[in-house]
């Protein structure tokens, strides 16, 4: 077997007695071949590479830029939150240890467990910070795709607010709130518990309003009405709709 590169050289053949632990735990397959299914021979690392656990001279698991794939659990213990028996990553940027599940970590398939390597909050702080630094460029990496990917860009759109009634009308009631320069905000779960708190029912006639419920702000935004929880009520589309404009008193104690 000849080396395609002398700065790479292959696994020598007497490979347990190199590195016995390789036939302990069987990680990586004999003569350096890459365990991504490819066939290529892989060899011995080059340099260290803390991402993907390499120290320089190891054998070379993978080949750079093959897919890795997710490490291999018990299907029994999994679950839409991760494993049962608690399996925990290590961020390589903060150093706290999480749970390997998609809450923590965003997916890769060059991970471990198929995750990345930092945190989901390591990786926002990131991102959050070079947006600083580079201000404008991801409004014009944007606005570039979109552009060239209007019919894609559509579709999702479209499957987004099917799957996502509830985030829609909360965007849209933000907006109406910038249009008129109201204070405060509110959250999906702020709606939630005033349904609840109403027993799913008209804030305004009393009747059951189910899933086609409005949520109407007691004080107009139009009138000084903050967007704040406390001035959320459920109503039904009718009553939200004849009550237009209108306060509570107004609406009720005169005509229609």
């Amino acid at each position: 077997m000849q080396p395609h590169s002398s700065r790479v050289p292959y696994f020598p053949a007497n490979l347990e007695e190199y590195a016995p632990w390789v036939a302990e735990f069987g990680l990586y397959a004999p003569y350096g071949e890459c365990q991504c299914g490819c066939g290529k021979l892989a060899g011995l690392s080059r340099d260290n590479v803390p991402d993907r656990w390499l120290k320089k001279g190891e054998p070379v698991r993978f080949l750079r830029g093959h897919a890795i794939p997710k490490e291999r659990r018990d299907p029994a213990q999994a679950t839409p939150e991760g494993y049962t028996d608690g399996l925990c990553v290590t961020c390589t940027k903060c150093g706290q240890s999480k749970p390997a599940t998609t809450e923590y970590f965003g997916t890769s398939e060059l991970g471990r467990y198929g995750l990345r390597s930092r945190c989901k909050e390591c990786c926002n702080k990131a991102a959050r910070e070079w947006g600083k630094a580079h201000p404008g460029v991801q409004a014009q990496r944007t606005r570039i795709w979109r552009a060239a990917n209007l019919e894609q860009r559509s579709r999702y759109m479209r499957a987004y607010k099917r799957a996502n009634p509830d985030i829609i009308r909360m965007i849209s009631r933000r907006c109406r709130a910038r249009q008129f320069g109201a204070e405060g905000t509110h959250t999906i779960e702020d709606v939630k518990r005033q349904f609840e708190a109403q027993d799913g029912k008209c804030y305004y006639c009393g009747s059951t309003v189910g899933d086609t419920y409005h949520v109407d702000h007691v004080v107009p935004l139009s009138r000084g009405g903050t967007d704040n929880p406390d001035n959320l009520v459920i109503s039904c589309p009718r009553c939200n709709q004849r009550k237009n404009n209108r306060t509570p008193d107004e609406w009720l104690g005169g005509s229609e």
